[in-house]
């Protein structure tokens, strides 16, 4: 007995990027404290911005990396998506 309707792939030329490998890292590094870790580093260059601490900027830029975009510039894509 089957329910619902059987979903056939389509080929596409189209990139998909799901978020799912974010989340997947994202929880990694939260369980072995990768941010507190950065944060607390001293011998780190400083910086333009020393508001924003170093484990923010490492994991914005590790989930730049994920997504495929290498240029930290890509960020401001995300500026006007909250």
């Amino acid at each position: 007995m089957s329910i619902g309707k059987t979903i056939e792939p389509k080929k596409s030329s189209g990139r998909y990027i799901t978020p799912l490998g974010l989340s997947i890292v994202g929880n990694m590094l939260s369980r072995n404290k990768f941010v507190q870790h950065c944060d607390q580093r001293r011998d780190l260059p400083k910086h333009s911005e020393p508001q924003i601490p170093n484990g923010d900027i490492m994991l914005t830029m590790i989930g730049l990396l994920i997504q495929g975009k290498p240029q930290f510039d890509s960020v401001n894509e995300m500026k006007s998506n909250p």
